[in-house]
């Protein structure tokens, strides 16, 4: 088993003190990788202790793997974690047994042209996404970008940017954009706009546009040279300005443990809606 996160100091570290030493005494061995190395001693599970951002962090680091991912929330929000730190002795009687269940969350592949300070061009660079895809403005001046979804150019939209978001990622950035949650059983993803100006050039995403796989979205800054768009995938800054990037499904996912009876519903009604109000 492999065990990532849990390194600052506080709440985090001692749940991954905690946690190791359950694991120990319940007779498991436990490693504590920084990157992914013997793939045939790949481990049956990887365990990791901090927010969302752990896990994506795991998630870049492991997946070659192909081991489920099991999160243990010692974050704030924690919404793709697998259990809170008061079902911690729970959660390691049920790994003990090998007793979870799996979810599939669905990847976005991508292959992104950087551009230098004065828009020329850098060497392409290709990686996938769990969560989200953000293109944002990098400076004060806000973005033309040429947007194509399959067989149809849409004209150039101006305004802060874009979120392209998986299901899983549906309830982050895109969420607070105005994007609507999407069930991870769904095979879609979903294109949100950033502050567009509204006009004829914004009509096709000004509202959220949902994509089956299958679709290939482009996205080309049209004034790389004086207008940097900045490239987000999962939380980490992956190009400071681009020229063009292409988005994709693919079917290939990443699997993530839950303890018997989870509900995704469930999990966003406590996380993201709250209980509901009481009648009369």
């Amino acid at each position: 088993m492999a065990l990532f996160g849990g390194w600052s100091r506080g709440a985090r570290e001692e749940a991954r003190l905690r946690l190791v030493a359950a694991l120990e005494a319940a007779g498991l061995e436990v490693k504590t990788p920084e990157v992914a190395t013997d793939l045939a001693q790949a481990p049956d599970l990887v365990v990791t202790v901090g927010g969302d951002g752990t896990l994506l962090d795991a998630v870049r680091r492991f997946r070659v793997w192909g081991a489920p991912f099991f999160a243990v929330n010692a974050g704030h929000l924690g919404f793709l974690s697998a259990v809170s730190l008061d079902q911690l002795d729970a959660a390691v009687d049920h790994v003990r047994r090998g007793d979870w269940i799996e979810m599939e969350a669905p990847l976005l592949r991508v292959l992104t042209e950087p551009a230098d300070e004065t828009g020329a061009p850098l060497p392409p660079q290709p990686f996938d996404c769990l969560n989200d895809l953000v293109v944002e403005r990098g400076s004060p001046r806000t973005l033309t970008l040429s947007v194509r979804v399959a067989e149809l150019e849409m004209a150039p939209v101006v305004g802060d940017g874009l979120v392209v978001a998986t299901p899983l990622g549906s309830t982050a950035y895109a969420r607070a954009a105005g994007g609507p949650m999407l069930h991870p059983a769904l095979r879609a993803f979903q294109v949100v706009g950033l502050n567009l100006h509204h006009s004829v050039h914004t009509r096709y995403v000004d509202t959220p546009l949902v994509l089956p796989p299958g679709h290939t979205l482009e996205i080309v800054n049209l004034r790389p040279h004086d207008r940097r768009a900045q490239l987000t995938a999962d939380g980490r800054v992956v190009a400071e300005n681009f020229l063009r990037c292409t988005v994709a499904w693919i079917d290939e996912g990443v699997r993530l443990a839950y303890l018997p009876g989870f509900s995704y519903l469930k999990r966003a009604e406590a996380v993201l809606w709250g209980p509901p109000a009481p009648r009369g």
